[in-house]
């Protein structure tokens, strides 16, 4: 996933969030802060730079016209997009590695390679990219939208109405002997949520007025946890800077279904991804800096 979201400083005026993750099922498994299957990358560029024009892209081209790369001196693997070093001896196509361009191979390259001035790059790169790669997920396109929300008055109408069932239960019971003399107590206790009930319970109120929402960003803002358990803690600096981390957004447990990984059984797993990047927006350390990832779990185990 890579997220663009430019910065106030002149360095950041291009910046873009990038979050990888391992399609190995195995490697997600539920346990303190396992965020080994992902990394999270933060690249930035001023507006004046060697790659991106200051004018505005042409909104005529359509958008599913590729672009080869190699037109700008580059040369990514027609598989994956990542840096290529490879290529086909017959038609030139790049690839970043030999699996992927096996890969290419098996799954429709080979019916229509051709000499280099007769291969047609759309067609190929359509071939290497379609829905039955399973190297990689569907690739969808993000549309934002402002959540105005009232949290902050649901919580704390939440929180009144706890207190006042806690005040109705202990004025039913007798202060001598500890013995109910109201029954009706008994459902006030009954209608007692756990804490966890009510977390939950507020977070999906929240969701519901977005309920297709796969991303929230509320850059220095809080996020919006979905238990109570395994929140985070001791969130790391940044190790280029020194400067703290901050929250800037958060992937929701909803993309899981268009990512085509939401299955019973071993899968990839999580109730929210919570992604911390260097306050200060530092220009120190490689192009891409690597920031912080959190994993929350709806559900915990203990393997020691």
């Amino acid at each position: 996933m890579q997220l663009y979201a430019p910065g106030s400083t002149e360095h950041s005026f291009h910046r873009t969030i990038f979050v990888f993750c391992c399609r190995n099922p195995s490697c997600h498994s539920h346990s303190s802060c396992n965020s080994t299957p992902f990394k999270v990358f933060r690249c930035h560029l001023p507006a004046v730079n060697d790659f991106y024009s200051t004018k505005l892209p042409d909104s005529t081209v359509p958008p599913d016209v590729f672009i080869d790369s190699r037109e700008f001196g580059v040369s990514l693997c027609v598989v994956c997009g990542c840096r290529a070093e490879r290529h086909c001896s017959r038609c030139r196509i790049t690839y970043c590695c030999e699996r992927h361009q096996e890969y290419d191979w098996q799954n429709g390259h080979k019916e229509i390679c051709k000499d280099e001035e007769e291969t047609n790059i759309n067609k190929i790169t359509s071939t290497a990219n379609g829905s039955d790669n399973d190297l990689l997920f569907p690739e969808w396109s993000l549309t934002g939208d402002i959540d105005d929300d009232d949290q902050e008055d649901s919580d704390s109408e939440s929180d009144d109405d706890m207190t006042n069932i806690h005040e109705s239960s202990t004025k039913t019971t007798s202060s001598s002997n500890d013995i109910v003399t109201d029954f009706s107590a008994l459902e006030v206790f009954a209608r007692l949520e756990t804490v966890e009930d009510r977390v939950f319970a507020d977070a999906k109120s929240i969701i519901s007025k977005q309920p297709m929402q796969v991303v929230r960003h509320q850059r220095g803002g809080e996020p919006l946890w979905l238990t109570t358990n395994h929140r985070s803690s001791n969130i790391p600096e940044c190790s280029y800077c020194g400067a703290a981390r901050q929250f800037e957004f958060q992937i929701m447990p909803h993309m899981l279904s268009y990512l085509c990984v939401d299955s019973i059984g071993q899968s990839i797993d999580w109730a929210t991804l919570v992604i911390y990047t260097c306050s200060s927006d530092c220009n120190k350390g490689p192009s891409y800096k690597q920031e912080f990832l959190w994993k929350q779990d709806f559900i915990l185990t203990d393997k020691n």
